[in-house]
């Protein structure tokens, strides 16, 4: 393709280290959503885990228990992971990291949702899967939009 140099946007032969500029931006912007997701989405499970806990017998509850942790820490991963993503981006390198962020996130969700959505059974439907989120996001909901 030829292009007058007149329309040029930076400099000649540059459009892919713009292009990749600009995916890192919104990678950047990926992760700080899916974090504040996944965060918000814990928070709630929390909250709920007395009352969910509750009826199970004590290995039940060991499981559940498990569960809870398990997602805190993948939740605490993924923040560590964007940071760690972000800190290459902002010294001017390459962040392989936020390649990888949406898909990680994307599971983690995913996750969550379907064990939210088990714990509660029939009332998953109802519950809002965070305070912030629309009435008709609910934890199996996000399980099933995970699956798109």
């Amino acid at each position: 393709m030829i292009v007058p140099v007149s329309n040029l946007v930076g400099e000649l032969s540059d459009g892919w280290k713009m292009a990749g500029g600009s995916l890192a931006h919104e990678r950047s912007m990926v992760w700080l959503n899916s974090v504040m997701g996944v965060e918000s989405a814990m928070a709630q499970l929390l909250e709920m885990a007395p009352e969910i806990m509750a009826p199970l017998d004590q290995r039940e509850q060991v499981l559940a228990a498990d569960d809870i942790v398990g997602f805190y820490v993948e939740a605490q991963c993924a923040r560590a992971l964007g940071y760690r993503g972000f800190a290459r981006f902002v010294k001017g390198g390459t962040a392989p990291e936020q390649a990888l962020m949406k898909m990680y996130a994307s599971e983690l969700r995913r996750d969550l949702g379907r064990v939210a959505a088990a714990w509660c059974g029939p009332a998953s439907l109802a519950i809002a899967r965070s305070v912030s989120s629309p009435p008709s996001t609910t934890f199996a909901g996000s399980w099933w939009r995970s699956r798109a």
